[in-house]
């Protein structure tokens, strides 16, 4: 479960053949999607939806295409439920040979207004072959949710640490 900006809840509902989230307010259901269907595209695999402040989901998904290409899909879920595919790696995909792209799972994406960053790495992930971060404008996104306001906190102490003993001179 997962509080929303407007006091409505996202809940996560995960059997062995569907993945589906919902979305409830006060009225009741908002709206529910399968994060397993998607057309085109055979086994899915997704991270967990992050949620920005203005209660828009982003769903970053893997799957397998009808030619057995992995392939890396973002979509965005407005507060409402209409779904809208923002970004894939269909078009980084060479035309002369296929490839396929991993997101390499966990919650490891941040947003900022207007932009999305997603780690994905070509065919498998290893030291040779690193992920990259890709940055993703998407029109309307804001901060990710909750962004607590902690960050501006009056009296807050500004404190910045940058490096390891290595580079502190202790070698």
């Amino acid at each position: 479960i997962r509080a929303l900006p407007d006091g409505s809840v996202l809940l996560q509902h995960h059997t062995l053949y569907e993945n589906k989230l919902f979305k409830y307010g006060a009225a009741g259901l908002v709206y529910n999607i399968n994060m397993y269907s998607v057309p085109g595209y055979s086994q899915m695999w997704y991270s967990w939806p992050q949620v920005d402040s203005a209660g828009n989901v982003v769903i970053v998904r893997s799957g397998l295409n009808s030619s057995s290409d992995r392939h890396t899909l973002v979509d965005v879920v407005s507060p409402t439920g209409t779904v809208q595919r923002v970004w894939d790696t269909l078009s980084m995909a060479q035309s002369s040979s296929a490839e396929s792209f991993r997101y390499p799972g966990g919650e490891k994406f941040a947003m900022e207004p207007g932009a999305f960053y997603v780690p994905i790495c070509a065919n498998t992930c290893s030291a040779t072959n690193p992920v990259k971060v890709y940055k993703i404008a998407i029109a309307g996104l804001g901060y990710d949710y909750p962004r607590s306001g902690w960050i501006t906190q009056p009296g807050q102490l500004n404190y910045v640490a940058l490096g390891d003993s290595f580079s502190s001179g202790e070698g």
